[in-house]
């Protein structure tokens, strides 16, 4: 797994989910915009609606001081 506070780039893979009973790969999980990395998934099943990775996006966060 990739690690917190990362520069990603706009599809840059971030991780592959997989059926937990024929370990076949169901999805690429790629970085929608370019960003950092600020939420990943380290253990347990990534259930359906739930969050694998986060990536917050350059152009429309900014820094709190």
């Amino acid at each position: 797994g990739e690690e917190t506070g990362i520069h990603v780039k706009k599809g840059e893979v971030l991780g592959t989910l997989f059926d937990p009973y024929t370990f076949e790969d169901l999805e690429t999980l790629r970085s929608p915009v370019d960003g950092i990395l600020y939420i990943t998934r380290r253990s347990g099943p990534v259930e359906a609606g739930s969050h694998a990775y986060a990536v917050a996006d350059f152009q429309t966060s900014r820094w709190i001081d």
